[in-house]
């Protein structure tokens, strides 16, 4: 009982308060703590601010982006919008507001 209740913590703390974090703060404020200090949004492609499911979808989206070794960030380094792969799933993009 004690190893799944571990597990349990491990996953909950790896996997959905990151999402949780990213989902509110997104969908609240347009950013994380981390963005909002260096200036940065997160919009829609059309510069419209972004609603909880849709940030909810980009925070899940992030899952992918991070596997073998960051290689969906990455993506943004060649891309002419500088937009990751979570970014083209969930039709976003990370503006500078200052």
């Amino acid at each position: 009982a004690v190893i799944l209740i571990l597990t349990f913590g491990y996953l909950f703390l790896s996997f959905a308060f990151p999402i949780l974090y990213r989902t509110l703060l997104h969908g609240r404020f347009g950013a994380t703590l981390g963005k909002m200090a260096l200036g940065l949004l997160v919009v829609r492609s059309d510069s419209e601010r972004i609603t909880y499911l849709r940030a909810f979808g980009r925070s899940f989206a992030e899952l992918p982006s991070s596997f073998f070794f960051g290689v969906g960030y990455l993506l943004a380094a060649f891309d002419d919008e500088k937009r990751a792969l979570h970014d083209h799933i969930c039709d976003t993009r990370v503006i500078r507001v200052r």
